[in-house]
Parts: structure tokens; sequence; C-alpha cells
């Protein structure tokens, strides 16, 4: 089911189970009789299908289930309404098992999640590669933190007004002795999967601290560092300490929590009391910001210091009113609680030029500069120094 949490939320647990008792019964109406329906927990459910289903009877099957599922339910003379994503897998791929077949369908479901919800996903041969290779990934991650394979690329923040850098956000790598250099898509799910990310957090953490210090020797300031971080993460007392240890050595630090996080985990988020994050210092930034998720009643309890604005509304902007529009109505909302406001996905100085002249203040992107590995960023402080002083001069 999509979004069942919020309907546990708005309208209490009782109406969740009315809902659930009509998925079950939604499910068995649907089904004939020699299929298998069952509840695996929570909002997830399962049918299998004996062997020689076709895949139109599939699809046949699940269009009748979604127009069951079309019918509100009714609870206490509030209308709830929801939807389903569905994953279907077969045995024509020859999984070696159940337990296989049913990892192949819950990879399919994660797809039509991630693809957007409302919507049914086959497992395909692409998906059974990726599956391949997440195995790989997977055999590989904890041997290759162990040997120090996991760095940070860091990317210049630039002052929209003067133009000077202002801090970095530290972008984890994975240095692959065969396959390159690994972007975080590469290995981040895995790593969820297998609870690695403390491991890969700690390793970046670690890296930034020997870049403070590598800074320091140049005689130069340190510049705010920005950390992505996860809902797993947020659970992690660990996490405090990292950014304490940090802040310590000097470091400014920012935390980037992904605006579908601080919507959808408001809960999670208050359970951890996010105040200890700022007890030690950290600065909170929601990241992503106008992706469609956020409500402005959630970005006022969660309380951020920044919005950092979605680059799928950024780039294209130049060529389009409404994207224009857009961004400059964040802003307005940023200005309005008195919070701060970044733009990601700079890609040129016309770009800089009109998110300067709408009050974004900080900038991000390839029109300043691509991620760069630790040594390249000392060399970008020491130079964006090196300017400033002339700059003084002058």
């Amino acid at each position: 089911l999509d979004n069942f949490k919020q309907v546990n939320d708005s309208l209490g647990h009782e109406a969740g189970d009315l809902v659930l008792q009509k998925v079950a019964s939604a499910l068995q109406e649907s089904c004939r009789e020699d299929d298998f329906v069952a509840r695996l927990g929570g909002d997830e459910f399962l049918i299998l299908l004996e062997r020689g289903t076709k895949v139109s009877e599939v699809d046949r099957l699940i269009n009748r289930i979604v127009g069951e599922l079309s019918v509100p339910v009714t609870y206490n003379g509030q209308v709830c309404r929801f939807t389903a994503s569905f994953g279907v897998a077969s045995s024509r791929l020859q999984p070696e098992n159940m337990l296989e077949l049913l990892s192949f369908a819950d990879v399919a479901l994660y797809e039509a999640k991630r693809k957007g919800r409302g919507r049914t996903e086959h497992f395909t041969e692409e998906l059974l590669g990726r599956v391949k290779q997440d195995r790989l990934t997977a055999s590989q991650l904890a041997p290759a933190i162990e040997r120090g394979e996991l760095i940070p690329f860091l990317q210049p923040q630039i002052d929209a007004e003067t133009r000077r850098l202002v801090g970095f956000e530290v972008l984890a790598r994975w240095q692959h002795p065969r396959r390159g250099l690994l972007l975080p898509n590469a290995f981040l799910d895995v790593a969820e999967k297998l609870r690695l990310v403390p491991d890969v957090d700690r390793a970046i953490f670690e890296a930034a601290m020997g870049f403070a210090d590598m800074v320091r020797q140049i005689g130069a300031p340190i510049p705010r560092l920005s950390f992505n971080v996860s809902a797993g993460r947020l659970r992690d007392p660990e996490l405090a300490g990292c950014v304490s240890q940090l802040i310590e050595r000097g470091v400014p630090v920012t935390l980037e929590v992904l605006e579908s996080i601080a919507v959808e985990d408001e809960a999670l988020l208050r359970e951890f009391e996010i105040d200890v994050l700022r007890e030690v210092g950290a600065r909170i930034e929601i990241d992503d910001f106008g992706s469609g998720h956020a409500s402005i009643v959630g970005v006022m309890a969660l309380k951020p210091d920044g919005l950092k604005i979605d680059r799928r509304i950024v780039t294209p902007m130049l060529g389009d009113a409404q994207s224009e529009r857009l961004v400059k109505a964040v802003v307005d909302i940023a200005k309005s609680l008195g919070i701060a406001t970044v733009a990601e996905g700079v890609e040129s100085l016309q770009h800089a030029k009109l998110l300067a002249e709408l009050g974004v203040e900080t900038l991000q992107g390839y029109a300043f500069a691509r991620p760069m590995p630790i040594e390249e960023a000392v060399e970008f402080i020491a130079r964006s120094a090196e300017f400033s002083q002339r700059h003084r001069s002058t």
C-alpha cells in the first residue's frame, strides 16, 4: 500500500485496520480459488499464483484489485483514499528457490515505488542483472571500507553575492580497484540493506578530519562542510558523536536531511530529538526542497537552518519561467521563516546571476566546480584565499 502510514497518523490505527481488512477482502474476492493470498506484515501483501499463469492474466488480476481498492473507505464520517504498488516476479527467470522468487517480487515492488507508486513493475532480465550486481557489490563493500576505498569528494559552495568560497558538500565515493570511481547510487542502497551506512559515514567523517588538518596547515579558515544524512542514520546516536568531533576540531558542520525524510518521518525526527544535533553545533538543512513532498507546516515543525533547492527546479530555470517562479517562491518562503537558501545544479554564470537576483544566498554546481578529491579541494581553498586577498587589496 502507498502512504499507509499517513492513514494511521491522520485517522488513527482503527482506520488503518479497517483499510487492511478492505484490502484483504479485495484480494480474496479478486483471486481464483487455487491462488494463495497472505499478508506478509505491515502494509505488504503476497499473492502466489499457480504455475503456468500468463502475464496477461496477472495484469487482469491487478486491474481487478486496483478497481476494488479505488472505492474509498469511510471511517467516522471521513473518506480515506489509498493506492497500491505491485511487484510481479515469475519462476520463468529460474530463481533458486521460493524465497528467491519472493525477493525478485520485492525488487520489482521497490522499483514500482521508486518510479512514483500506484503502478506495477515486472521483474525483468535487466532487474535480475541489477540484483546480481548488487550481490557482488555486497560481497565487496565491507572489505572495501576496511581497505580505505571509501573516500570523500568535495563540491564547493559559493556566496551568491561575493562569489567567495563558503563551504563544501561532502560526497561519498568508492575508489573501486576494477570498476573505477563509483558514485553513491552504485553502493549506498546495498550499504543500507547490509547496515553498513554507519561504517561508510564513519570513513567519510574521518577523512573530513584529515581534510580540516590539511586546510589548517596552509593557514586558511576551514570552510563549512555539508553531509547528507539518511533516515536510518538519524536513528543512530553515533551521528552526534561524529559531528561533535568535527566541530571540536573547528569544522562548521551542516547536515542535509532529504525533504522526503523531513516530511514522511517527522515522528522519527522528534523521536531522535534532532535538537541533540543542534546542541553539538550542527546546522540542519532540508535537501532537495521543492521535489514535491514538503508542506510549509512540515518545514516549520523541523525548523531547519536552510533550504537546499532541488536541482530539477534550478537547472532548467533559464529557459523556463515556471521554474524561475518556483525558485522565487522557495526564496520567499525561506525569507518569511528567517532561514537561508542554497541552490544546487547551478550550471552557468547566467544561472548564478539570476539566482543572486532572486535572493538565493549560496550556489553550488558545475558553473564553479565539479566534486573533487581532498587534495584538489585544499588547492581550491588556497586559490580562493589568494583571490580574496587580492580583492581586498584592490
